[in-house]
Order: structure tokens, then C-alpha cells, then sequence
């Protein structure tokens, strides 16, 4: 038996819904039924992956300079991010705190675009991915997530920064061409002072 976790909802025939790790609208294949209701997936589904599914059509890219400003477009990438901590069995007392954020009830820095300084996948000539890379770090005390999507948009997300749960190091890479999983590692052990680099402020927030 799971649960909805963001309303808690107890997930079952009735009210289970299929969740789409990755939007669909982004060619997303992985799935779950464990994650949310079919309540809040739809309000999701309407809301801010809607709008991400706005940006992947305009393939815009990265707005490189430009002021830092909270998006629906981070809400659908941090709502990946918690979707795969959970499908990977992490708790969510680790993520309910940004549950507020998804649900426009509070302002968090929690995920910003991102170009890693060096590839962190040699891509082939024809191949077009996406790529999600979760790290939980207790040494360190973070949990955070790598998103890229079509090999060009790239954005990292602060899960946790109080996180003292057990090691995780898990990648997911989806050839969206060939509609396929791809079974490669992708290499990311940030520490924490360069993890708060990466943001517009660099303190803690949960």
C-alpha cells in the first residue's frame, strides 16, 4: 500500500494514477503508479508540466545571464526529482518540504539551470537523451538531482540539505530517439560547498 506524497491520499485502483517521471511531453517512459493520486497528478499534469511541456517545444535552451527567477518550468523538474528519489526508495520525509514549493505555497531556491563544467556523457552523432542522476551524499549532508533533457537543458535540484539518510547513487539514461534505456553511469559527487555555488543563495533551506 503507498500513498499520494502530496496529499497523503492512500493509493489504490481507484485513486492511483499513472506518473510520468520525466513529463511525457519530453518523450518521459518512466513510470510509476506508487506516486501520485490521480487527483494531484492531473493538477500537476495542468499546471507546471504544462509548462515545461511549453518549453520543450520552444527548445529555447538556457537563458545564460539572466536573473534567477522560480518558474512552473523548476516545479516540473524539482517534481521529477522527487519522483525518482521516491521510485528509488528514498523516504519522504527527506522531500516533504518542497511539497509547499510544487504547490506554490512557498518561494525555495531548490533548482537552478545548470551546464556541468565537463560532459558528464559522451553523447553519440544521432543520439538525443535524457539524463537524471540523484546523489545522496550524508557526509555531506545533501541530496540533490541532476536533470538534462534533449542533451541541451540542464538543471540541478536541491532536495535536501539537512539529509542524513543512506548512501544513494542512481542514474537514469533514456535515448529518446531510440525510445530506449540506456545502461551507462553518469559521474556526479559534488560536494556541499560547491553545491551551494551553483545556486543564486548560497544558504540552506530546509
Amino acid at each position: 500500500m503507498s500513498n499520494c506524497y502530496i496529499c497523503l491520499t492512500i493509493l489504490n485502483k481507484r485513486t492511483s494514477s499513472k506518473e510520468h517521471v520525466l513529463s511525457n511531453a519530453c518523450g518521459g517512459r518512466l513510470i510509476s503508479f506508487k506516486l501520485l493520486c490521480r487527483t494531484c497528478n492531473e493538477k500537476m499534469g495542468a499546471g507546471i508540466d504544462a509548462e515545461l511541456a511549453k518549453r520543450t517545444a520552444l527548445l529555447k535552451g538556457k537563458d545564460e545571464g539572466a536573473e534567477y527567477e522560480i518558474t512552473a518550468v523548476h516545479k516540473s523538474i524539482a517534481k521529477s526529482a522527487i519522483s525518482f528519489f521516491l521510485m528509488k526508495k528514498g523516504e519522504r520525509k527527506f522531500v516533504r518540504h518542497l511539497i509547499p514549493f510544487l504547490l506554490n505555497k512557498e518561494r525555495l531556491e531548490a533548482v537552478v539551470s545548470f551546464s556541468p563544467d565537463t560532459s558528464l556523457y559522451n553523447y553519440q552523432p544521432t543520439e538525443v537523451s535524457h539524463i537524471i542522476k540523484l546523489v545522496g551524499n550524508p557526509a555531506e549532508r545533501i541530496l540533490y538531482c541532476y536533470i538534462g533533457l534533449f542533451n541541451t537543458d540542464g538543471y540541478m535540484v536541491r532536495l535536501n540539505d539537512h539529509y542524513d539518510g543512506p548512501w544513494i547513487n542512481k542514474t537514469y539514461l533514456f535515448d529518446v530517439l531510440r525510445s530506449k534505456e540506456v545502461n551507462k553511469e553518469i559521474a556526479i559527487n559534488y560536494t556541499r560547498n560547491q553545491l551551494f555555488s551553483f545556486f543564486p543563495i548560497e544558504k540552506d533551506f530546509s
